[in-house]
Order: C-alpha cells, then structure tokens, then sequence
C-alpha cells in the first residue's frame, strides 16, 4: 500500500488495510518520543536552553547531510566535494571507511513502512544485506541512545511485514564526527525482543495522548 508522512502531527497514513481503507497510524519517532533521556537532560541543563538548541539545530544539519551524500552514493550518483561540507568531513571519512570494511549491498533507502500488527508506521533509512545477512541499518553522526535501537527493530518487524525481506539483525553505524575518522557498530540479532518495549512505550504515547485531549474538553467546558 501506498504511505506517506502527515506534516501536522507526526502521524503517518497507510493505505492497504484489509479493504484498502485509510487509516492513520503515529509515527515510530512519535511514540518513541516519550522516552526518557536523562543524559540529553543533563546535557541541556549544562549548556543552557539557548546553546543547546544551537549545538543540536548544527548536529541535525549535519546528519541531514551525510545521509544526502550516502543517498547520492546508495543510487550510483557521484558524491562530489560540495556535497559534504567542511564540519562533516571526518563524518563522511568515518562512512567511507565503514563501507570499505563492510561492502555492504544497500537495497533500499528512505523506505516508508508500516505495521498493522504495531499500529505504526514510519521512515527506515536503509535496508541493506551484509555477508548474505538482511540488515535494517541506521547511521547516526550523535549519540546512541537505547530508543534507537527499538526504533530500528520495529522498522526490522516493519519490513518483513510489508514483504520486503527477511530482515535477521538491525545495525546501527555511529560515525565519529571529530578527530580520527572511526565507527562504532551496534548490531542486534535479538531485535524482536525489543518490539514488548516499543509497545509499553507505545501505551505511555496513547495515555499521554488521551489525557491531554481530555484535559482540553475540560477547559472548553470551564
């Protein structure tokens, strides 16, 4: 079925269920936003609102362009020098060096899926085969907190669902961004075990949801 992203609320829409209706799902990130994260807290509490806004409005954009450039890369176009900026260039190096080691087969990028069974839907960034092995990949140029790691499991149970593949282990490439260029993997073949914290979170997200639309009719009712 067809999906895209609803840019009012975060939610995603998926066509194909049962009878081909539309129905509206929460985006995965939507859900997974009520996870708490305490080092990110203490971080802002350190920098101060004003600079930690500035830090991570820079980190975003420079994530946003070396996923670009392994686009451009992933579909056979030629990266060229100023498509990565000078403060993503060890980033770009870090990629570029976990690509040689791994030769990995990127069979898909971008790839919007959902799940009726998880009632979610959201935007994996690669599907990828690696030594044989089906790989929902992720490749983050910040830190690594546990809710990524859910995240790309439910895009992992996502894509079989959707038929794309018997996806066996999620990977997630964190590339240094300063010094040496470097990567650090976090692989995991147990990525269903995850899908039981992605529904807890998922509850958490509803009841949230539901107390807040009812604390609006109560002071429509005031």
């Amino acid at each position: 079925g067809r999906i895209w992203e609803s840019v009012n609320d975060g939610r995603c829409s998926a066509c194909g269920a049962g009878n081909g209706a539309l129905v509206h799902y929460p985006s995965v990130t939507s859900i997974l936003g009520v996870w708490p994260k305490w080092g990110l807290a203490k971080w802002y509490g350190k920098l101060g609102l004003d600079e930690a806004e500035r830090v991570m409005t820079e980190a975003a954009e420079l994530g946003t362009r070396i996923h670009q450039a392994i686009n451009k890369l992933v579909s056979g176009e030629r990266v060229e020098a100023t498509d990565v900026p000078e403060s993503a260039q060890v980033a770009w190096a870090s990629f570029v060096l976990w690509y040689g080691q791994r030769a990995p087969d990127l069979v898909r990028s971008e790839q919007m899926v959902y799940s009726h069974t998880l009632h979610t839907a959201g935007r994996l960034d690669y599907l990828g085969r690696l030594g044989g092995v089906l790989e929902v990949l992720d490749f983050k140029t910040g830190g690594v907190y546990s809710n990524a790691i859910v995240q790309a499991a439910v895009y992992a149970h996502c894509a079989i669902e959707r038929g794309l593949g018997h996806v066996q282990q999620t990977r997630i490439v964190q590339l240094a961004k300063t010094g040496t260029p470097r990567f650090t993997e976090y692989v995991d073949p147990a990525w269903a075990t995850r899908l039981a914290v992605f529904q807890a979170a998922k509850v958490v997200f509803e009841t949230d949801r539901s107390l807040k639309v009812e604390a609006l009719n109560v002071k429509e009712r005031a």
